[in-house]
């Protein structure tokens, strides 16, 4: 399946959506000053371009919990950063707990799950 993707910018983030399905959940920071990514492939690894608040570019990998979800360090260190074709400004970022993982309830492994259960 082969989805058109919409690019909307705004003064602080660039969003990638699906043009089916909006995505739900912003990037957002916690008030440990990492920053979340959500709606993200379940354990997968990830490139991310970042760019120090000197203007130093550098890159990192990060991997995602079985949620989907991945947490980047130490957020205040970075001007921007980029992930999945998405470009985050921490410092815009809004404040809020890190969810804890539940991946029964995570849509994007529910047919890992029913594929599992017949597999039994």
């Amino acid at each position: 399946m082969n989805a058109k993707l919409i690019a909307i910018a705004t003064s602080s983030t660039l969003m990638i959506a699906n043009t089916s399905t909006a995505l739900a959940e912003q990037p957002y920071k916690t008030s440990g000053n990492q920053v979340v990514v959500t709606q993200l492939q379940p354990r997968q690894t990830y490139l991310v371009q970042t760019t120090d608040t000197s203007g130093k570019e550098d890159s990192i990998y990060v991997t995602t919990n079985e949620c989907g979800y991945v947490m980047i360090n130490n957020g205040g260190n970075y001007q921007r950063l980029t992930i999945n074709n998405e470009t985050i400004r921490p410092f815009a970022l809004a404040s809020k707990p890190y969810p804890s993982c539940n991946p029964r309830l995570n849509p994007r492994n529910s047919n890992t799950q029913q594929q599992q259960s017949s597999d039994r």
